[in-house]
C-alpha cells in the first residue's frame, strides 16, 4: 500500500482539484492522510465532502506548521511507500502506478521523483534523472519536486524531516538522504505543479533563501573543501544574493576552486556538475550585465573547462542581448 501525505492550511481555492486527482488514480491501493493545520476557511468542509474511505483526515487544534505535520503523517502511515502532495498540486492520473512499477523493477532504489508540468501550460520542469546527476546537482539546487516524490517508508523513517526547518524542509531532508540511499527522477512529467502568489514558496521566499543557504553550506562541507569566504561567495552567487558586492573575476576563481575540490561519485556525476556549475555562472554573468552592477573585464575572465574565447564570445552575445554598450 502507498500512503499519500498532504498538509493543508486555508487551501479552499485549490484543494478540491488536488483531492480529485488522488482519488481517480489508476493505482487504487493507497490511503490518503490529510492533516489540516487549523484552517479558518472552508478547507475542512471541502475535504469532508469527499466520501472516500481511503481518506484519513486529522484536524489540528492549533497551527503546527508543515514540517511537524509531515512527520506526524509519516508516523501515522500504514503503507510500505510514502508519496507527498501539496494542497495546490495535481497528480497525473497514472502517477502512483508508474512510480510503484519502477520500485518493483528496481528494488535497490529508495526514492523516486518525477518531472512536472507547470500547471495550466505544456511547459515541463525537468529535473536531474540519474543518481549521478542528482549527486552532481544537489550542491547547486534542490533536485526533487516535493509533490512528485515517492519513497520507501523504511528509508524515510531513518531520517524524517528536520523540525528546525519550517521551510525548505524537503531540501534539508534530501541533503542527508541522497548520500546514503539510491535515488532517481523518472524522466516523465507526472505532476502538475502550480505556481501562484499565495503558495508558501512565494510568500516566504526570503526565509527559504536563508534556509537554503544553510543547507547548501552543510552539503558543501560533505563534498568539497572551501574557505568560509569562498563558500559565502558561492552560495550568494547561486541565489543571486548580494551580487552588487561581488566581483565577477573573484567568482570565477571561486568556481574554479569548487570544481577542483569537489568529490564526485563517478565521471557522470562530474560531467553533470560541471555543466550545471557553468549554467549558474552564465546566469550570474547575465544578471550582472543586465543590471549593470559593475564593469565586466573580459580579458580577466577564463572559466575552466570552457576556454577563454568561447566564454568571451558568449559574454559579448549576452551583452548584446540585453542591449548594453
Amino acid at each position: 500500500m502507498i500512503s499519500i501525505i498532504m498538509s493543508c492550511f486555508n487551501a479552499e481555492k485549490y484543494i478540491a482539484e488536488t483531492i480529485k486527482s488522488i482519488i481517480v488514480q489508476t493505482y487504487v491501493d493507497f490511503e490518503f492522510i490529510i492533516i489540516d493545520d487549523n484552517s479558518d476557511d472552508k478547507t475542512v468542509d471541502i475535504i469532508k465532502g469527499f466520501q472516500d474511505k481511503r481518506i484519513r483526515l486529522f484536524i489540528n487544534e492549533e497551527n503546527r506548521g508543515l514540517t511537524v505535520n509531515l512527520n506526524f503523517g509519516l508516523k501515522q502511515a500504514k503503507g510500505e511507500y510514502i508519496a507527498r502532495v501539496d494542497s495546490d498540486d495535481v497528480f497525473i492520473k497514472n502517477k502512483l502506478e508508474v512510480q510503484k512499477k519502477y520500485f518493483d523493477r528496481n528494488p535497490e532504489v529508495g526514492l523516486i521523483g518525477t518531472n512536472a508540468y507547470i500547471y495550466g501550460t505544456k511547459k515541463v520542469i525537468k529535473m536531474p534523472i540519474t543518481y549521478s546527476q542528482i549527486l552532481g546537482s544537489i550542491t547547486l539546487y534542490n533536485p526533487f519536486i516535493h509533490s512528485s516524490i515517492m519513497v520507501k517508508k523504511d528509508v524515510i523513517m531513518k531520517y524524517l524531516y528536520n523540525e528546525l526547518f519550517r521551510h525548505s524542509q524537503d531540501y534539508e531532508l534530501w541533503s542527508r538522504l541522497v548520500f546514503n540511499e539510491k535515488v532517481i527522477n523518472i524522466n516523465k512529467p507526472l505532476l502538475k505543479y502550480r505556481i501562484h502568489e499565495n503558495q508558501i514558496s512565494k510568500k516566504l521566499e526570503t526565509s527559504q533563501n536563508v534556509l537554503s543557504s544553510e543547507i547548501k553550506s552543510n552539503i558543501i562541507e560533505k563534498v568539497m573543501t572551501l574557505s568560509e569566504n569562498h563558500k559565502k561567495i558561492f552560495i550568494n552567487s547561486l541565489q543571486l544574493m548580494n551580487v552588487k558586492s561581488v566581483v565577477l573575476k573573484d567568482v570565477k576563481k571561486v568556481y574554479q576552486d569548487i570544481y577542483l575540490s569537489h568529490t564526485f561519485l563517478d565521471s557522470n556525476s562530474e560531467r553533470y556538475f560541471k555543466k550545471q556549475l557553468w549554467s549558474f555562472y552564465d546566469r550570474l554573468t547575465y544578471y550582472i550585465i543586465k543590471n549593470n552592477h559593475f564593469k565586466v573585464y573580459y580579458s580577466e575572465i577564463s572559466f575552466w573547462p570552457i576556454n577563454r574565447f568561447n566564454l568571451m564570445s558568449k559574454l559579448i552575445w549576452i551583452k548584446k542581448k540585453v542591449g548594453l554598450k
